[in-house]
């Protein structure tokens, strides 16, 4: 049987009255084929967050691994060529007596970057994908593209204006994160957070890197156990183990 995908991302995008949602859900509970059709475009959403993700990750790896291969070989290269034997011993240079110390700090800083991965360098923005098949499809669009071409100072007054479309209100509390407004982050994202929405798992994975960002990691550290199923849930797990 094929459903509608449109009135299910309305669903998920909170874009549904309190009668029709109710009306959804019972058909949910009554319709276990339409239930799965229904996970099945959640999990794709999450899908495609976590695994921008997961890419951002892999990125940032590479590069520092490129950045560091000249440290290592400037090393080497000076260890090969220091003479054996110097008619004239001369004090070694401030640089050359500090490489090693150099060496082992950038080797820390490489852990710290890889092993941490709520710092902003790792963060991947919320990509905001939503539908209104209203007056304000316009206007919602609008905020939409601004959002994702990263203008989030322009963006902000324009997501407000959807206080109950749950998706927006996540790439607003982004926006928020982005312009480092934490305690605001925080605030757009709790009421999801401890919802029982679609969104219940993202909102919660976006909190606790704000709560990171804020040195609270004990509420990040909750947070994250809310996450217990869906594409976040690796991601959230390796967090905890990270976090001291």
């Amino acid at each position: 049987m094929k459903y509608d995908t449109q009135h299910i991302d309305k669903y998920l995008n909170g874009e549904l009255s309190q009668t029709q949602a109710k009306a959804f859900e019972e058909q949910m509970q009554s319709d276990t084929d339409f239930a799965y059709e229904v996970k099945l475009q959640q999990t794709a959403i999450e899908a495609v967050q976590y695994s921008n993700f997961m890419t951002k990750i892999k990125n940032v790896r590479e590069e520092i691994a490129i950045k560091e291969a000249p440290i290592s070989i400037e090393v080497q290269k000076e260890v090969a060529n220091t003479p054996r034997v110097v008619s004239k011993p001369k004090r070694p240079g401030i640089i050359r007596r500090l490489a090693p110390a150099i060496a082992f700090a950038a080797a820390a800083l490489i852990a710290l970057l890889i092993w941490q991965p709520w710092q902003q360098s790792l963060y991947t923005p919320y990509v905001l994908k939503t539908t209104q098949m209203s007056s304000g499809k316009q206007a919602l669009k609008e905020a939409q593209d601004t959002y994702n071409s990263g203008d989030y100072a322009t963006a902000l007054p324009l997501l407000e204006k959807f206080p109950n479309n749950i998706s927006v209100q996540i790439a607003k509390a982004n926006a928020e994160y982005n312009l480092k407004q934490y305690d605001a982050a925080a605030a757009t994202l709790q009421p999801i957070a401890s919802g029982n929405s679609a969104y219940k798992n993202t909102a919660n994975w976006y909190l606790a890197l704000t709560y990171l960002k804020q040195d609270q990691s004990e509420k990040a550290k909750a947070a994250l156990k809310e996450i217990k199923s869906g594409d976040y849930y690796d991601g959230a797990q390796k967090l905890l183990k990270k976090i001291k």
